[in-house]
């Protein structure tokens, strides 16, 4: 069927429905857990309120049970509520439910790299390493208790510079956590005035804060429609990249002080781990895992401890007469002078109890991170498919009725039995539960303690307002629920015997402090202004309502991290919040093709909402639609292909324009989502910056170190056409199709530079690897690729023939790896033999550049990039060559006359004949020209902000060159639909070149092998015509030229033919 136009829009919108409905239904060989309706693209946006997810959950599971399914835009989730059902889930099927599903808002930062957001075999290593390192560096043991204490006793004495007044906790406390983690990280403490260190809290904070934001909840679910509108939630990037450029910073100082037989930190034991696996291609130590592992522990270690901390002081100043109560266990069990330590927790009952309640309670974390099922998984009569996110919703682990009677208010009591003993309840689980435990869950709990006791054992903490005052409802609840701002007073218990008068009311008679003098407790008081009961303190402390707000109307003009700006904390809920979107959505395609910056957008049709420009395109035929609009646009125009901008450029003079006279503006590479899902960005093809830069220039030098534009290669590539020869003599003069057989030699000369070797035709691993690539092009050049290009979430959902793309991907990546495990084995750093040497001699010496781009998957993917382009695009162009040369038989006697004049029968072709053979030059010159083999080229994106042609492109704008509208320029080429040798020869019949002759596309980008492909298509085809005529199986008439498919690049009809030696 034809998906054209508004068929296709259409045919569109019914997939999306139908996709919608049939979430609901089976999964795997089971029905999926119900779930409310969902809508297509919005999923069920209507039944959730972005403030309060988790709220918005747990009331689902009142209507569809405790195991329920429910789509965040196109993300299927399935949702576990309650004791029972987390721990069947997480424990007893703990292998099952141990994947890491993905979050959006943090996905653009981590990559699946590190601890936290890493799977599979990856996870496995570095967390199986990180546990190990920890423990030997003493988590869990006496040296991290005496590290904690030490950091305790620090932070006490910067408490008591506050000199008893009112201030925020939040970073004091967690630059005192942060402490404890840097020095098992980075090996070192940092000290509290440290402005860097406290910048870097900062920043700490106000990405947890904007991870738990209505925002990111927002971003989770339309990651690309947020990254269009203006919001807090753009800070995360900004704060994560802040915090990687510290995190390395301190890396390369560890490996300026390494000592490999003594490592210092977990830094250290990393880069050791680096050395040792350095010749494991497979190997997961290498530096983007040291950073984000190292991201990992720091933020993990920092924010939910201090934040807990936080929520527990404030739960203090609110139950001041538990407070009072665990004054009077430290009191008692570990006195006046002794600091706390692990041990005293065994008999501190309450204390104990206080610190479970105090993290029940603060639920900091309520629904964890999202896991994702291993494998499908059959679980209480349903079926979830492998991959499928899955929501532990612990918060309705803490307040279970079943397991917590009086479950929304704190009481410790329910931690202890009837004699004040300390009492196991299985409902606690704040460090989730199975095998994505967190980490330093066992770290976590000596901080809390000993953080705890230590400040209750040193101060008394008072609030400058009623206890009824205060709230206890978070500031913002998404991913973690952050306490509301506050102050506290912390006034010394030993050195100013301040008093502290506690009501009968509340069962106690007093904390046991008496003023020296000045303050005098009244047993008789009933005032119930101040959260210490005498008013005297409650006056000396700024306790009075009018201050309290002019300090809260102050911090809302401080506030660091936006999030309490009108915009940020505005009801974004239900119809408002959806009428927001799509009118900012509207707004931007609509303006999209205005103003941008100081300039604006070239002229365009006016996009749909995420749509776009779909209804005037055909995938089936994207480059004959982008010329088309290019006749009522001009030759620069704005496309929308789907939510993506994109600046197309058609003719020749537009195309010269853009990527040869401004060759730096427009060097970088555009968004490609079909490539990016596999290369993330790396390798030669689709790196940008000095990533590209560096990467180009090394492996420009290295393939002309091995002979690329030299005799070398020329000998390389005149050796397997002889081979090819004799495959196409052993037909025997029977039809055959030439695919196999031209990838395979075409295959075999980049073989040779980048694996040191050719492999025999018959190599099964060999033509699986060729059936592989042959199959991607095919699919890429299909429709199915551009509609992943254009809709990539959605076309993750949809079944195609586009997920064969990944699958063969990863195949490659094995064979890849494979070989390059193989040169680890015999590396000669001496004498490298090929590329993959070269590289690998690189990364041994750039180990110790924290920087450095040479590291493993860069290896992986830049052969992937000279293999993929190497075969494909070659052995194409051969293809249709003989297609071309069969419908027009005049040519190809032409080119046998010059073949049998200048080289004659027995003499092998070489580069140096082309000079003399003209018409052949001529004629592939033509051939090259009228395929026009990538119509499109790869996508280019703008480096800066750049002027163009009246207009303004700003940086990081998608731009499409029209290669083939430069081949078909009427302007350049007379009569550009026919095919026409004569397009490159002058009156004298010599040869003569084309500036618009672009096939391997002009500029900084230009094609790495764009040298080496010109010499494989002179000397393969001369060699074949050389000894044979190529007969078609059907008339000239009836060989049809046009592409069996046009997308990524122009692919020919299957077809037959024989050859007859001459």
């Amino acid at each position: 069927m034809e998906l054209v136009s508004l068929s296709f829009g259409l045919l569109l919108g019914v997939c999306c429905a139908l996709l919608a409905l049939a979430w609901r239904g089976k999964g795997g060989q089971g029905p999926l857990p119900p779930g409310p309706t969902p809508l297509p693209i919005l999923g069920n946006y209507f039944q959730l309120d972005r403030k309060d997810m988790m709220k918005s959950l747990t009331k689902l599971s009142e209507v569809y049970g405790p195991v329920f399914t429910v789509y965040l835009g196109l993300q299927r989730i399935v949702v576990l509520c309650g004791y029972e059902v987390m721990k069947e889930a997480l424990v007893d099927h703990a292998e099952e439910f141990s994947g890491r599903g993905q979050l959006p808002a943090f996905s653009k930062d981590f990559n699946e790299h590190g601890i936290v957001f890493a799977n599979g075999h990856r996870w496995k290593q570095l967390r199986r390493f990180s546990l190990s390192t920890l423990r030997n560096f003493g988590m869990g043991k006496r040296s991290i208790e005496e590290r904690i204490q030490e950091e305790a006793q620090c932070l006490a004495e910067e408490l008591h510079k506050t000199n008893s007044m009112p201030f925020d906790p939040v970073f004091i406390l967690s630059r005192a956590v942060s402490n404890v983690i840097c020095s098992l990280t980075f090996g070192h403490r940092f000290e509290y005035d440290d402005e860097r260190f406290l910048k870097l809290n900062k920043l700490i904070t106000k990405r947890f804060q904007v991870a738990s934001s209505p925002q990111s909840a927002l971003y989770n679910m339309f990651p690309g429609v947020m990254e269009k509108i203006p919001g807090a939630h753009h800070m995360s990037s900004e704060c994560s990249q802040k915090i990687i450029d510290f995190i390395v910073e301190q890396i390369k100082m560890r490996q300026e002080a390494l000592d490999p037989s003594s490592p210092q930190n977990y830094i250290d034991c990393f880069l050791v781990k680096m050395e040792q696996e350095k010749n494991n291609p497979d190997t997961e130590f290498y530096m983007e895992n040291l950073v984000m592992s190292t991201f990992n522990l720091f933020f993990a270690g920092t924010e939910t401890i201090s934040t807990t901390l936080r929520y527990g002081f404030l739960l203090m100043l609110k139950h001041p007469e538990v407070q009072v109560k665990v004054q009077e266990e430290i009191d008692r069990v570990i006195g006046e002078e002794r600091i706390p330590a692990v041990e005293d927790r065994n008999k501190m009952p309450y204390t104990e109890a206080v610190l479970h309640e105090i993290q029940r309670f603060g639920d900091v974390l309520p629904m964890s991170l999202p896991h994702a099922v291993t494998q499908d998984t059959h679980f209480r009569g349903y079926v979830i498919p492998k991959g499928t996110y899955v929501y532990t919703l612990l918060t309705t682990v803490h307040r279970d009725p079943k397991h917590h009677p009086n479950l929304e208010e704190f009481d410790p009591g329910r931690f202890l039995d009837s004699n004040g003993c300390s009492k196991k309840v299985d409902a606690f689980m704040p460090f989730s539960a199975g095998k994505r435990v967190c980490l330093g869950e066992g770290l976590a709990r000596m901080e809390l303690f000993l953080f705890f006791t230590t400040i209750l054992q040193r101060f008394t903490l008072v609030s400058p307002v009623p206890p009824s005052e205060l709230s206890l409802a978070p500031s913002v609840s998404g991913l973690s629920r952050v306490p509301r701002k506050y102050e506290l007073s912390m006034v010394p218990r030993r050195s100013c015997f301040v008093s502290l008068y506690v009501p009968a009311s509340m069962g106690v008679a007093s904390c046991g402090l008496v003023s020296a003098g000045n303050l005098t407790p009244d047993p008789e008081s009933k005032s119930r202004e101040s959260g210490c009961g005498h008013p005297a303190l409650y006056s000396c402390l700024g306790g009075e309502r009018k201050r309290e707000r002019e300090r809260e109307r102050e911090r809302e003009r401080e506030d660091p991290t936006g999030l309490h700006s009108p915009v940020a904390t505005m009801d974004l809920s239900g119809a408002t919040l959806l009428a927001l979107i799509f009118l900012a959505c509207l707004i931007l395609y609509l303006n999209g093709k205005g103003r941008r910056h100081k300039g604006r957008l070239p002229p365009g049709p006016t996009p749909l909402p995420l749509l776009g420009n779909l209804l005037q395109l055909d995938p089936k035929e994207m480059h004959r639609s982008l010329e088309k609009l290019s006749k009522q646009y001009g030759p620069v125009y704005t496309i929308h292909l789907g939510s993506l901008p994109c600046v197309v450029l058609c003719g020749y003079q537009a195309v010269k324009e853009a990527l040869v006279d401004q060759a730096d503006d427009f060097s970088d590479r555009g968004e490609f989502p079909v490539f990016y899902r596999f290369t993330q960005g790396n390798g030669i093809a689709f790196s940008n910056g000095e990533k590209w830069k560096i990467l180009r220039r090394f492996a420009l030098q290295t393939l002309k170190n091995f002979g690329m534009g030299k005799s070398g290669i020329e000998a390389r590539i005149q050796e397997e056409a002889q081979c090819l020869v004799k495959e196409f003599q052993n037909t025997g003069g029977a039809p055959f199709n030439p695919l196999d057989l031209v990838c395979r030699a075409v295959s075999n000369v980049i073989c040779a530079v980048v694996f040191g070797r050719r492999f025999d035709y018959e190599d099964n691993d060999f033509l699986t690897l060729l059936n592989h690539l042959n199959e991607n092009f095919k699919i890429m050049s299909s429709k199915w690729g551009e509609l992943y290009n254009i809709f990539p979430r959605l076309m993750d959902f949809l079944p195609g023939p586009h997920h064969r793309i990944f699958r063969n991907f990863e195949d490659l990546r094995k064979f890849i790896a494979e070989r390059i495990r193989s040169h680890q084995k015999d590396l000669d750093p001496a004498a490298p033999r090929d590329f993959i040497d070269c590289f690998l001699i690189r990364m041994e010496q750039e180990k110790q550049d924290p920087l450095s781009y040479f590291h493993m998957d860069t290896l992986i993917m830049t052969t992937h990039n000279l293999f993929f382009g190497g075969t494909e695009t070659t052995s194409t162009t051969l293809r249709y060559s003989f297609l071309i040369l069969m419908k027009y038989p005049e040519v190809a006697a032409k080119v046998h006359e010059e073949i049998d004049r200048v080289i004659g029968p027995n003499r092998a072709p070489c580069l140096a004949d082309r000079k003399n053979m003209p018409y052949t030059d001529a004629v592939l010159y033509e051939i090259q020209r009228f395929i026009s083999m990538l119509p499109m080229g790869l996508p280019r994106a703008v480096t800066r902000d750049t002027p163009f042609r009246d207009f303004l492109l700003p940086k990081g704008t998608n731009v499409i060159p029209l290669l083939s509208s430069v081949h078909y320029d009427p302007t350049q080429f007379k009569d550009p639909t026919s095919f026409n040798p004569d397009n490159f020869l002058d009156e004298n019949r010599s040869f003569k070149s084309s500036d618009a002759f672009m096939p391997f596309a002009p500029g900084k980008r230009i094609c790495l092998g764009a040298g080496l492909a010109r010499m494989e298509i002179f000397l393969f085809l001369t060699t074949l015509l050389q000894h044979f005529s190529l007969q078609p199986l059907v008339t000239p008439a009836e060989i049809d030229l046009t592409p069996q498919c046009t997308g990524l690049g122009n692919l020919p009809r299957p077809f037959q033919f024989r050859v007859l030696a001459r």
